[in-house]
């Protein structure tokens, strides 16, 4: 018998069920016009959606006729889909991932959410004709069960026919007022968390708890950065609306934040150098930075000398080692070995051993042992003393 409180799956996925397979099928009751319009239409074969004029120029047809056969072959479609075992299935597993999350999710999250959860083998270069597929089976075939919902607040999203979401409204006007007010980023852990404290969650908390008959945390476990499976999975409505909200984003590196804030969403290549050493939190050589903005990032292709240009030109990067940066603020600071060499001297409260002084310079630039020993070997500036210790000439005694 099954642990009383062990997640359970829809059951079509038992089925060996193909989204793409459900469509193909769907559009082999409809006329052979009525199958091209559509499958040009809504980008069934191709992740391009044609207009109906592109589709009425091929078909020497006004725009208005394609609209015609378009709405026919649909109707077609909606007639026998209660005839059709699979789209019942299909129906029921979207309602079971809609009510667990709250009945709310953004369009892609869902997308994603269902293809996770239902395991269907697809290349990289499918995704979008699977986006097109799904999206017309929510949009067009099951229109009447599921509503699409577009707002200021909200990205591009879906909830159950009948749902209200007012309070999930609420929550999300209440997070983005308070995550702006942090002027900080988040992990996804931390959000969800900061919301309990919220009157929007205290009001609506028995709304705000899963049913947790899904484990979408394991199943999302390649895509999102979770440091808490069971709280994602227990929270699973707040997760959702914090993936709807337009105004609150996640970053290539899984923190949270303003939608608008470079951190979250950078525009240029000192914002994507920054937040690659921020992640790293260690230095990196000008290249490695080059390779990783390249691998984050793929809206625009970095080149090395502007990395390293902007490196150089920008204050917030220290440079530690032969076309090696760090961030100041994790601590580097900006001049020669020999300016750090004497600021260490200056602000220890007695003098340091050459070993004391080594181990305190290469926390701050990457150079050899006997760089610092011959920077300590200059009389005018440093001072050996009877202990074997050293100070600045200033300071000796």
């Amino acid at each position: 018998m099954a642990a009383k409180n062990a997640t359970v799956r829809p059951v079509f996925l038992t089925d060996n069920f193909s989204l793409f397979k459900l469509v193909k099928k769907l559009l082999q009751k409809v006329n052979p016009r009525e199958r091209d319009v559509l499958l040009r239409r809504f980008g069934l074969n191709s992740s391009n959606k044609q207009t109906l004029e592109q589709i009425g120029a091929s078909h020497g047809l006004t725009r208005e006729r394609v609209r015609q056969i378009e709405a026919a072959g649909l109707k077609k479609i909606k007639k026998m889909c209660e005839l059709e075992k699979q789209i019942g299935l299909l129906r029921q597993a979207l309602d079971d991932l809609l009510l667990d999350n709250g009945g709310l999710m953004d369009k892609q999250y869902l997308q994603s959410s269902f293809l996770a959860l239902s395991r269907e083998a697809l290349k990289d270069d499918d995704l979008p004709i699977y986006a097109n597929n799904f999206d017309f089976l929510i949009s067009r075939v099951l229109s009447e069960d599921f509503d699409p919902v577009t707002s200021g607040l909200f990205n591009d999203s879906i909830k159950l026919k009948y749902q209200t979401i007012d309070h999930l409204e609420l929550l999300a006007q209440q997070l983005v007022e308070q995550v702006r007010q942090a002027k900080r980023l988040f992990l996804i852990e931390d959000l969800i968390k900061l919301s309990f404290d919220l009157d929007a969650f205290k009001a609506n908390a028995d709304k705000l708890v899963s049913a947790n008959k899904l484990d979408l945390a394991s199943a999302l476990s390649g895509q999102d950065s979770f440091q808490d499976g069971q709280l994602i999975n227990k929270y699973k409505p707040i997760y959702s609306v914090l993936r709807a909200i337009r105004d609150i984003e996640r970053n290539n590196f899984g923190s949270w934040g303003p939608a608008d804030w470079p951190e979250i969403r950078p525009r240029t290549i000192t914002d994507k150098i920054y937040l690659v050493l921020k992640q790293t939190d260690q230095p990196l050589h000008f290249r490695e930075i080059t390779s990783r903005i390249n691998q984050f990032f793929t809206d625009k292709r970095a080149n090395a000398a502007t990395v390293h240009n902007e490196l150089i030109l920008d204050d917030r990067y220290v440079l530690v080692g032969r076309g090696i940066y760090a961030l100041k603020e994790s601590g580097y600071q900006a001049g020669r070995v020999v300016d750090i060499v004497t600021r260490i001297l200056k602000q220890a409260r007695h003098s340091l051993s050459k070993d004391e002084i080594i181990d305190k310079v290469l926390t701050q630039r990457l150079v050899k042992k006997t760089t610092v020993s011959l920077i300590l070997s200059n009389k005018q500036l440093f001072q050996r003393l009877p202990d074997g210790t050293y100070s600045l000439q200033d300071k000796a005694t």
